[in-house]
């Protein structure tokens, strides 16, 4: 079995069209890490990596380490005296203050309340700004307890008598586990940058795979050499299974070279401190799992396995079906493509890409009451993708091995 997973494996990477696409998808991906503009709509720290950004990241990073510790009172009203005691040093200087034309320019008639919008913006961003993540950071728990309700209400419209019950049950106790945990603030950006780049690489890792496994058997039928594989004695079985073994082998081999790129890109710009943060903001993040920045950055790269493993499943079975190699590239990339576009927002479970990318299926919550149980939709969407999974890898076998004789 050993020698024709080998073979197989062989086959794979001799294809031009294979080294082609995973060589592009690996420099283009290298190329994302390092000079494209991301996801700043989910955390502002995504941009490209310039000697400006490492500047702008070297003095955040020092700016929440000077503020790291656990989120509450006493911690959230030293940092404001600090901030209360800056902004008097400041104000003392009438040339720190803005002049009537700059304030007219600025405010136009709006109503000066706050005493820091006196304050000359380039001295504000050069002394006070760095307060405003500590501003935000000091709400954690009441953004918490505001998201709790908003869930509930959402669920309240899905749900009424026992099973609304169970939803808000589950919903209650996840929430008083987080009011009960102690947030820790401090530089994080590191395990961010690290978790979002699998939502623009998962395109680019998925091109590869899909290049290397939809030719997997699609390819036979296309030479007409199906046949000779079929009649051997250990067609049926052996080198059926070798193929798909030798598929998982590239595809997970493939998710590995980008994550790795991803760890050490991550690790030398932006550096892993931080890892006992929170991860949720209550704004975009919300789902009240109790895990840290490190924690769900793991939880991150495991659901992306899942992932990549999900759409190998689904690929090699579409190969299974087709005659054709270059149908069944098209034909796999439609059918992922309308799956994530008409099914992934909602149904997470349902869409290789949508779970591929990882984070984005943990960023919200949701219950599903399923005979009687309450239970997380990402729970339950992993254990769909599975079954799924198993469902595809053994119909593609199927397949294959009850194709008469002839390839046809």
């Amino acid at each position: 079995m050993s020698e024709l997973i080998k073979l197989e494996m062989k086959k794979l990477y001799k294809s031009s069209i294979t080294r082609i696409t995973l060589l592009g998808s690996i420099l283009f991906i290298i190329f994302l890490m390092l000079f494209a503009s991301t996801y700043e709509g989910y955390c502002a720290n995504e941009r490209p990596i310039t000697s400006e950004e490492r500047a702008r990241i070297s003095k955040a990073k020092e700016n929440m380490n000077s503020f790291a510790g656990y989120i509450n009172d006493i911690w959230a009203n030293n940092i404001f005296a600090q901030e209360e005691e800056q902004i008097q040093l400041l104000l003392q200087n009438p040339d720190n203050l803005m002049s009537d034309e700059e304030k007219q320019q600025i405010y136009g008639s709006q109503e000066i309340t706050d005493s820091r919008m006196l304050i000359r913006n380039e001295l504000y961003n050069k002394y006070l700004d760095k307060y405003e993540s500590v501003h935000f950071w000091s709400n954690y728990y009441e953004r918490a307890e505001n998201t709790r309700q908003v869930i509930i209400e959402t669920e309240r419209n899905r749900y009424s008598g026992s099973a609304l019950l169970k939803a808000e049950d589950l919903i209650n106790q996840m929430f008083d586990n987080i009011q009960k945990h102690e947030a820790y603030y401090d530089y994080n950006y590191g395990w961010h940058r690290l978790r979002n780049v699998h939502e623009f690489f998962s395109y680019s890792l998925i091109i590869a795979v899909l290049a290397g496994l939809a030719p997997l058997f699609a390819s036979e039928g296309s030479y007409n050499t199906e046949s000779l594989v079929l009649s051997n004695k250990s067609g049926r079985n052996r080198d059926i299974i070798a193929k798909l073994i030798a598929g998982f082998i590239f595809a997970i081999s493939t998710w590995l070279i980008y994550e790795t790129i991803n760890l050490i890109i991550v690790g030398i710009f932006y550096g892993f401190e931080g890892g006992n943060t929170v991860w949720q903001d209550w704004v975009v993040f919300y789902a009240p799992y109790l895990l840290n920045n490190m924690q769900f950055s793991v939880v991150t790269i495991l659901t992306s396995f899942m992932g990549v493993i999900y759409t190998s499943t689904v690929i090699m079975f579409i190969s299974a079906i087709c005659n054709s190699q270059y149908g069944s590239i098209v034909i796999s990339a439609v059918m992922l493509y309308l799956v994530n576009l008409i099914l992934g927002p909602s149904i997470e479970g349902l869409s290789p890409i949508w779970m591929t990318q990882g984070f984005l299926m943990w960023r919200s919550f949701t219950v599903d009451v399923i005979l009687g149980v309450a239970i997380p939709r990402q729970v339950v969407a992993l254990l769909f993708s599975a079954v799924l999974s198993v469902f595809f890898v053994v119909a593609a076998y199927y397949i294959i091995r009850r194709k008469e004789i002839s390839g046809s």
